[in-house]
């Protein structure tokens, strides 16, 4: 997915390309976080619905506008064409038609919405000073589309559908209530459609019904099988964490009492979702539970678990160490209390494709600890998850280099020379790493290339060392110098 963005807070513009593993890099109050929200906002105005309309063997008429009425004719067309010769081709400008409205719905409407809720601020607070607007551009492989956004809307000014075809054809289907199956991937679906079903011979009564039932097929068709949008699910780990778990009751109690108060009230969408999925998560073992086992026994030798009483709403967060120790999360070391919602998350809420967005993952981490949290990202990442991380430390670039290296290096290798798994590697072609640069009134987003073999650029601390260095050379010659005159 690569998202483009322009005059959107501190930043001039930007170009990303998310990867396996996506980093940002760049100094203080220079638009990374603003960045990573943009792309939590958007992933979650992707959650659609069901289309409005299902289709079933209803015999109700549903009424349908004038600008429906034209669409319908459309249908109407591509029907009897699939009754005369079997098959039939969606071709593009209808199908343009089909999508406009979902992405109207999502682009212009629901991401508003998540925005105003995310920055708890109104669109013209979030274009760069002294701009007429912002611009927001999203590409997912198969839509592409150019969004401008003013004080009080956002606007989708253009769209295209690539590599998506989708063919009909009538065949019989024997799984009772069935309407149609698909069939096919990479851009290429035939929905086969039940030679039996209403939408090929209409017993309603109502001439539009079949229509509006073949045009609800391409709308689920879209919605479930076809990789429009990620089907997979966006979390934010939010930098802070270790205070946020410390009074962690107070919080969800908070935001539970105002979840039906004024909008303006609540908490930023950031805070509010990383505590709902707290509070809601299921007592399941999802995919990542061996891995989070596994990390935290290494790192404090203990466990992190949930426990929720029948009457309370709120979760009970606890540490259990090596002798069997129970600890509340609020009376933990700040390193566990960080490191708790992860732990969580990986237990019980990420699948397989889910993007972690990751707010400085090594806060709090003493240097030989940080080495162990690099270990778990890349083995999450050979395990399927996505990652967006944003850091300040050359040590966790550094840790991550040596895994670039390792994916160099035969199995037998990386197990007996280096004690590494077999899994224990990332490859130079599976990062994106973005630095975050300041030019005159704002930052621009640029991306930096990995090397084969040297790994990750450590251009945004080299000059920072340098800097250090050259204090460090000054103050050993000024205080030579007050030696030699002591003398």
């Amino acid at each position: 997915m690569r998202i483009l963005i322009n005059d959107f807070g501190p930043i001039i513009t930007a170009d990303v390309t998310l990867a396996p593993l996506t980093i940002f890099i760049g100094p203080n109050n220079s638009g990374k976080s603003y960045l990573s929200m943009i792309i939590h906002a958007i992933y979650e105005s992707m959650k659609q619905p069901e289309p409005s309309i299902s289709i079933t063997d209803s015999k109700v008429p549903i009424p349908a506008g004038t600008e429906q009425k034209s669409l319908l004719q459309e249908f109407e067309k591509l029907r009897s064409e699939l009754l005369q010769n079997k098959v039939a081709i969606l071709e593009q400008p209808l199908l343009l038609k089909i999508l406009s409205k979902i992405l109207s719905d999502i682009f212009e409407k629901s991401l508003k919405q998540e925005l105003y809720q995310t920055f708890r601020c109104s669109l013209s607070d979030l274009i760069r000073d002294h701009k007429e607007g912002m611009k927001i551009g999203f590409n997912s492989g198969i839509i592409n589309i150019d969004i401008e956004g003013n004080s009080d809307r956002l606007k989708i000014v253009k769209k295209e559908v690539k590599n998506l075809n989708i063919s009909l054809e009538i065949g019989e289907i024997f799984a009772p209530n069935t309407f149609a199956r698909v069939e096919g991937d990479d851009g290429k679906f035939n929905v086969v459609i039940n030679s039996a079903s209403d939408i090929l011979s209409d017993k309603s009564g109502f001439d539009f019904l079949p229509p509006i039932q073949l045009m609800n097929l391409i709308n689920i068709v879209l919605s479930r099988f076809v990789p429009i949008f990620p089907k997979e699910m966006c979390y934010y780990l939010p930098a802070a964490r270790s205070g946020l778990l410390h009074d962690y009751k107070t919080f969800i109690t908070g935001i539970l009492f105002k979840e039906n108060q004024d909008s303006s009230e609540s908490p930023s969408n950031i805070i509010k979702k990383f505590f709902n999925n707290i509070l809601n998560m299921s007592t399941k073992k999802e995919r990542y539970n061996k891995i989070a086992n596994d990390f935290e026994e290494e790192l404090f030798e203990g466990h992190i678990e949930s426990i929720k009483k029948k009457k309370s709403k709120v979760p009970e967060l606890f540490f259990t160490s090596k002798e069997e120790m129970v600890i509340p999360i609020a009376r933990t070391s700040s390193s566990i209390s960080e490191l708790t919602p992860t732990i969580l998350f990986l237990k019980h809420v990420l699948k397989k494709g889910d993007l972690l967005i990751f707010e400085e993952p090594e806060a709090h981490f003493h240097p030989a600890n940080i080495m162990i949290l690099a270990k778990y990202i890349i083995r999450l990442i050979r395990s399927g998850l996505k990652v967006l991380m944003i850091t300040h430390n050359d040590f966790l670039l550094e840790t991550i280099n040596l895994y670039i290296k390792s994916s160099k290096l035969t199995k037998k290798k990386r197990q007996e020379r280096f004690g590494y798994k077999v899994n224990d590697y990332i490859k130079d072609s599976e990062i994106s790493l973005y630095l975050f640069k300041k030019d005159l009134d704002g930052f621009r987003v640029s991306s930096l290339p990995i090397d084969p073999i040297e790994g990750i650029s450590q251009e945004c601390f080299s000059s920072i060392s340098t800097e250090l260095y050259n204090t460090y050379m000054k103050f050993q010659d000024e205080l030579k110098s007050e030696g030699s005159s002591n003398d």
